[in-house]
């Protein structure tokens, strides 16, 4: 989903393709630090946890948003 500053929702995509966007990223990710071996044990671990950071913050956005639509 994509919110405007007043909250309201833009557009969205489907189910499936919003919450498979980021860990397909980070799998891309992954597999490109990988092959170039530009990174070692550390720098995947952060890359990690800040994607799935970025995963849970999306889907708090999207709990919070389906909460007030069912108000």
């Amino acid at each position: 989903m994509q919110w405007s500053f007043r909250g309201k929702v833009n557009w969205s995509a489907r189910r499936l393709m919003a919450f498979g966007f980021v860990p397909a990223l980070d799998a891309a990710i992954f597999i490109l630090l990988i092959a170039k071996s530009m990174a070692g044990g550390n720098e995947l671990a952060f890359t990690g946890c800040f994607l799935f950071g970025c995963q849970s913050v999306h889907i708090a956005l999207v709990r919070r948003w389906f909460a007030a639509r069912q108000a």
